[in-house]
């Protein structure tokens, strides 16, 4: 739920939207540990969907994937306490996207996917 925060503020679970969302995203690539379950020609980074689905949903929402590849949506919404369902056509991938899925079961994967899905990214005028 979005509601009015302090000075007026817009806030959505926890978070504050004092600027405008810039045009432009700089995110990391895609990390080997994302691809550890096996690889997929258009896997998304975890960050990148992270960052919409915090934008664009609430917890306990649903989110549909109708060509879910490799789940990284998945992942990133148990991560961030949605519900999902993937659907693809392709058996190999579903059977990563069930493979990641298991994976954050385990508590310190999920604790790893966690921090890097909400690590913040700084961008420095002089490119330091």
């Amino acid at each position: 739920m979005i509601s009015q925060g302090k000075g007026g503020a817009n806030t959505q679970s926890g978070l504050r939207f004092e600027k405008q969302m810039k045009d432009v995203w700089q995110l990391p690539s895609i990390a080997v540990w994302e691809k550890k379950c096996g690889k997929h020609p258009t896997q998304k980074p975890l960050k990148l969907l992270s960052r919409i689905i915090l934008a664009s949903t609430i917890e306990d929402q649903w989110i549909l994937d109708p060509f879910t590849g490799s789940s990284t949506t998945g992942v990133a919404s148990k991560l961030l306490n949605r519900r999902f369902v993937g659907i693809d056509k392709e058996l190999d991938y579903l059977n990563i996207s069930l493979s990641r899925l298991k994976e954050i079961e385990n508590k310190e994967t999920f604790n790893l996917y966690l921090s890097a899905s909400r690590q913040p990214t700084f961008n420095f005028p002089n490119g330091t």
